[in-house]
């Protein structure tokens, strides 16, 4: 069962809200719902966040090292039950301005914090192609984008050693 319904269902609500002059009305059982999913999405940001640190503990190079984690990370396999999670979440939050917002703040937080070491153009730009990359393995963009998405991630490697 995909994630989001499994929330909804545990949230004891259906497909979506009650609609009154054009506003999104929701249940009591709409609002657990959303909590959930909110707190689902806070939870594997706490996760995304252990991970990043967890990189930049073991980079001796204090330049850089927040991109090179935040790439890092993107790429990480974890257990299919995890991946199908953070997948779910994470397409939640492209659709989802209350998620989106979320996404936004906390990775402003991160940028904020590492300023002093990750503030230059080629990083910026670094960290983008990387969450672009990942989007686009994400939404499967398939061969025609993604011809050997482990030829580009070893390119974005080099790319991240030599741009810092």
């Amino acid at each position: 069962m995909p994630v989001l319904v499994a929330v909804r269902h545990q949230g004891g609500t259906h497909r979506g809200p009650c609609r009154h002059h054009d506003q999104p009305v929701l249940s009591h059982a709409g609002r657990r719902a959303v909590a959930l999913i909110e707190d689902a999405f806070s939870d594997l940001l706490e996760h995304f966040d252990a991970e990043i640190d967890a990189l930049m503990e073991q980079d001796p190079d204090p330049q850089g090292r927040f991109t090179r984690a935040y790439a890092s990370t993107l790429y990480t396999k974890r257990e299919p039950q995890i991946e199908c999670r953070w997948t779910a979440l994470s397409v939640s939050s492209v659709a989802d301005p209350g998620l989106r917002r979320t996404w936004a703040d906390s990775f402003e937080r991160r940028l904020d914090r590492h300023k002093e070491t990750d503030s230059g153009m080629g990083l910026t730009i670094i960290r983008l192609a990387a969450g672009g990359l990942w989007l686009a393995g994400l939404l499967d963009y398939g061969d025609g984008v993604l011809a050997d998405q482990k030829e580009l991630y070893a390119r974005l490697i080099v790319v991240k050693k030599t741009s810092s």
